[in-house]
């Protein structure tokens, strides 16, 4: 028997996914054991594998308070936007359907798309299910099949009857009332997850959806671990092999396998939340605190950790990445050999807690530092004596630095630049700043960062007892670009967007096995 089905679902599948991911935005413009109940915000979690390597969901029609929410994001960034109108043309996909017609008398709340498997060698492609909700599965049906550009074969599976085209193997059916459109083999997938053996059964999928679910709009999860054993099992020559053990062994040494993360908006803020599984670093919050005894009137600033241990990590993260063929160690004695810099022994030993932040009122008077916590003075005034060395050796002539309890310290101005370099040592707080002020403010600023308002507000913006690693004060770059753009017709259509942003901050904190993040885009 032929019927009539979509030609093309796979822009059905395109446009579906697109649409989840930038709904909430483009309206104003693993452990596989298993365990009970999902943190998602619908039962369509059920209709994915509970082994999928992605899996991502969405309110495509908000209702209560999501839609409240969205109404009020929607009104700051783009008033007058037919919110219906996008969800209809990211659903259909099509001018044959209506969405008023067609797709709004039977669409549901919630969509999700999950992939179920990866490509399986070079030019294939994964198989992607989109699955979404319905309050009349026969209206969804007729929609489905008046999309219809060719001939289809009706068939069965798992007490399931569904279309496919015979030419490429697209299909979609109704699954529990619940429209399905992707690959042949996503869609018996997911029939198959339906019968109880969903997403919603795997106890790391619902404790990574439960830590970002709360008011999100859009969910996004991914089992890193799964992801790596699909593409073990790609076609000889599809995927570096070696490359691939190289990153696997580097995510199995920080314990990274699975990840989830949402997206809340609101007339207030813009936020995303990330949960990750993830092995302790040690740090504990004294990135954060670092961070907040910087200088007040900073308009950037960031948390770089305990910079010692991170490069180190970094390095040795590169040479497994990039295989035996690439020697850190091999270049790191060069570089010692021609400069007389053990990297390990002169630098990176000593470092520890490292900020850096950005202040200046004017283009003239912009300036910045790297404040680093040393663990050891002596070895920090030994590493600014050989740094002296290397800079007059370049023929730059250095300054002795005094005053502001520096204990030693020198500053470098190079051959026509408007600015001046400042290297210091003040007990035990080493500064690289870029001009005096810079300095000044870094070794005893009349007041810190945790003291200034739009900081404070960027803080509480994060929640979770969160203190931010990043921070960014958007009224006072916008400031300074427009100074530096003021009349250009680009810079004229971002002010106005521009104008109604606050702070963008960042932090985190570790919460049992996960380490959970949150970015927030505060909105005026």
């Amino acid at each position: 028997m032929t019927q009539n089905l979509a030609r093309a679902p796979r822009r059905a599948i395109l446009s579906a996914l697109v649409g989840l991911l930038l709904l909430p935005v483009a309206g104003c413009g693993g452990d596989e054991t298993t365990g009970s109940g999902s943190g998602s915000g619908s039962g369509l979690a059920r209709f994915a594998p509970a082994d999928a390597p992605f899996y991502v969901e969405a309110a495509v029609r908000p209702d209560g308070d999501l839609k409240t929410d969205l109404d009020a994001f929607v009104a700051k960034f783009a008033p007058g936007q037919d919110l219906d109108r996008l969800v209809g043309k990211a659903v259909t996909g099509s001018q044959k359907i209506d969405f008023e017609r067609d797709v709004k008398p039977w669409l549901g709340e919630r969509a999700a798309v999950t992939v179920t498997s990866l490509p399986a060698g070079a030019g294939d492609t994964p198989d992607v299910a989109a699955i979404v909700e319905t309050t009349d599965a026969d209206k969804a049906m007729a929609a489905l099949r008046k999309r219809a550009a060719g001939a289809v074969e009706k068939r069965t599976y798992g007490g399931v009857d569904y279309l496919v085209e015979a030419g490429n193997k697209k299909a979609g059916g109704i699954v529990d009332d619940t429209l399905v459109v992707g690959t042949e083999p996503a869609l018996k997938a997911v029939v198959d997850a339906s019968k109880g053996k969903g997403l919603d059964t795997n106890s790391a999928f619902s404790e990574a959806i439960a830590a970002v679910d709360e008011g999100a709009i859009a969910l996004v999860y991914g089992d890193i671990r799964r992801a790596f054993d699909l593409a073990r099992s790609a076609k000889p020559g599809a995927i570096d092999a070696q490359q691939l053990e190289s990153v696997r062994e580097l995510l199995d040494r920080r314990g990274i396998k699975t990840f989830a993360s949402g997206l809340q908006v609101s007339g207030s803020a813009l936020k995303v939340r990330v949960a990750a599984t993830s092995k302790a670093d040690g740090q504990g919050d004294e990135p954060t605190k670092l961070l907040a005894d910087l200088p007040a009137g900073a308009w950037a600033a960031l948390a770089l950790g305990d910079l010692g241990k991170t490069i180190s990590t970094g390095l040795d993260s590169i040479e497994g990445l990039a295989g035996p063929g690439f020697d850190v160690q091999s270049g790191l004695d060069s570089l010692e050999q021609q400069a007389g810099i053990d990297v390990q022994k002169d630098l990176l030993s000593w470092m520890g807690q490292t900020g850096l932040f950005v202040r200046g009122t004017s283009l003239t008077d912009i300036g910045g530092a790297l404040v680093v916590q040393s663990k050891d003075a002596a070895a920090t005034k030994a590493a600014l004596a050989k740094a002296r060395t290397l800079v007059a050796g370049a023929g730059l002539p250095a300054q002795d630095l005094t005053g502001n309890g520096i204990d030693d310290g020198f500053s470098v101005k190079p051959d026509g630049a408007p600015f001046e370099i400042f290297a210091a040592l003040a007990g035990d707080r080493f500064v690289l700043a870029l001009n005096r002020q810079a300095l000044d403010d870094a070794l005893d600023p009349a007041k810190k960062l945790s003291d200034d308002d739009a900081f404070k507000a960027g803080a509480e913006l994060l929640g979770d007892g969160m203190q931010p690693s990043f921070y960014l004060d958007v009224p006072k770059v916008a400031g300074l670009i427009g100074l530096a753009a003021s009349g250009q017709q680009g810079y004229a259509q971002a002010k106005p967007y521009l104008d109604r942003i606050g702070t963008i901050t960042a932090g985190s904190k570790r919460e049992g096995g996960l380490q959970l993040q949150t970015f927030a885009v505060g909105i005026r």
